[in-house]
């Protein structure tokens, strides 16, 4: 009996302490997947560039399917890179009343379509991506390895 007790006590323990560590990654669950957008304004400046459009949809489990494309330059329309990427670890990085920034890191596990964007695929298969995702009080902003500016969903 007592035997039975402990058990139970720490089947309880560890599933109260796996269920408390999860809660960054239900927050991103649900704020994540949507589409996202950027549109550049006169004079703005843009550091690394930006992504117009970013389209997330969870997969399963951990993987997202993410389709991105770059802003449109004078004499070129960029066509869109889509890949599969894989959450490996997410980090809270500040929290305060009205924003939560999360820093993401993955593995970028299939290329669906390489086009003419700048993204994570041009590197493959199995290499590291990152996304800075922050939740804001009416907007979702994320971007992708590190690019200049966010782009933009509502809640």
């Amino acid at each position: 009996m007592r035997k039975s007790l402990k058990l139970c006590g720490a089947l309880l323990l560890s599933t109260l302490l796996i269920s408390c560590g999860s809660s960054d990654e239900d927050t991103v669950k649900k704020y994540l997947p949507g589409t996202y957008t950027r549109h550049h304004k006169e004079g703005e400046p843009i550091g690394f560039g930006y992504h117009k459009e970013i389209t997330i949809k969870h997969l399963q489990g951990n993987e997202y399917r993410i389709s991105c494309i770059s802003n449109d330059k004078k004499n070129f329309t960029f066509t869109p890179d889509v890949f599969d990427f894989e959450i490996s670890s997410i980090n809270l990085n500040q929290k305060t009343d009205s924003v939560e920034k999360y820093f993401i890191k993955g593995i970028i596990t299939n290329i669906v379509s390489d086009g003419t964007t700048f993204s994570a695929a041009d590197n493959g298969i199995n290499n590291t991506n990152i996304l800075n995702f922050i939740i804001g009080k009416n907007t979702v902003e994320v971007n992708l390895g590190g690019n200049g500016l966010l782009s933009i969903k509502k809640k």
